[in-house]
């Protein structure tokens, strides 16, 4: 990890999931463009893999549970500046699904890797874990 009193990778991870993900379904074109690079990375929820932000749009579109409200809470569970242009941060995330088997509020972890590209820190990369207990 690198000290820098000048960042503040909590604050930079959570700023940057909050406009990307404000209360309401999801991602715009416009939010993905705002706040991730264009190559950006994810694997979804459901292992979904999908690259750039026009496919990452197109999976939430098409996720099982798209219908769901997202944003319901998020808080940062750790993040560090691992080189002056790179953050490693893990984010949890509620959401509220309306029906089907998995009606009622869940809860995401979401790993991000944060780079400094021009002066601006976007999203490179993000993996979606469900976060559940234990079967009894």
């Amino acid at each position: 990890m690198i000290q820098n009193s000048t960042v503040d990778p909590a604050r930079i991870a959570l700023d940057l999931w909050s406009r990307l993900t404000p209360r309401g379904t999801g991602p715009s074109m416009a939010l993905l463009a705002a706040t991730c690079t264009a190559d950006v990375e994810q694997v979804n929820g459901f292992g979904v893999y999908s690259k750039g932000r026009e496919a990452l749009f197109a999976a939430a579109q098409q996720a099982v549970v798209k219908d769901k409200t997202v944003g319901l809470e998020s808080t940062v569970a750790n993040a560090n500046l691992l080189a002056a242009d790179v953050i490693l941060a893990h984010i949890v995330s509620s959401a509220e699904i309306p029906d089907g088997p998995r009606a009622g509020q869940i809860q995401f972890r979401f790993t991000l890797v944060i780079v400094n590209q021009d002066e601006a820190w976007k999203i490179r990369s993000m993996s979606t874990t469900l976060v559940q207990p234990l079967p009894s």
